[in-house]
């Protein structure tokens, strides 16, 4: 609605493991889950709001540790010209990392609670 309007936008994520909320455009996808098309905005949100209490009490399993438990193997896999399970981990967390790091366009505030 805020695209239409041209208004700002605050956007409140309850995960912290996409760049989904800080991005300029969305993925549309079928009832049964199938690609549908890209929705392209004008600008970032402007505001996004993440709960950390609510992020604290949500299983563990972020980037963190993958790079340092994995980073070493992945890159001995790619000397290798190999695809492993390590390269294939670390892969999608510096797609993660990239992605928020690209679309880091709108200003976060914390919620403390």
């Amino acid at each position: 609605m805020a695209h239409a309007l041209k208004t700002p936008v605050i956007v409140a994520p309850a995960i912290a493991s996409t760049d989904a909320p800080s991005s300029a455009l969305s993925v549309i996808y079928t009832a049964a889950g199938d690609f549908k098309r890209y929705v392209f905005y004008w600008a970032n949100p402007n505001v996004v709001l993440v709960d950390t209490g609510l992020v604290a009490r949500a299983p563990v399993r972020l980037c963190y540790e993958t790079l340092p438990n994995y980073g070493v193997l992945a890159k001995s896999a790619c000397e290798a010209k190999i695809v492993t399970p390590a390269l294939e981990r670390v892969v999608e967390a510096n797609t993660l990392l990239s992605g928020l790091g690209f679309e880091r366009g709108g200003p976060v505030a914390r919620l403390w609670g």
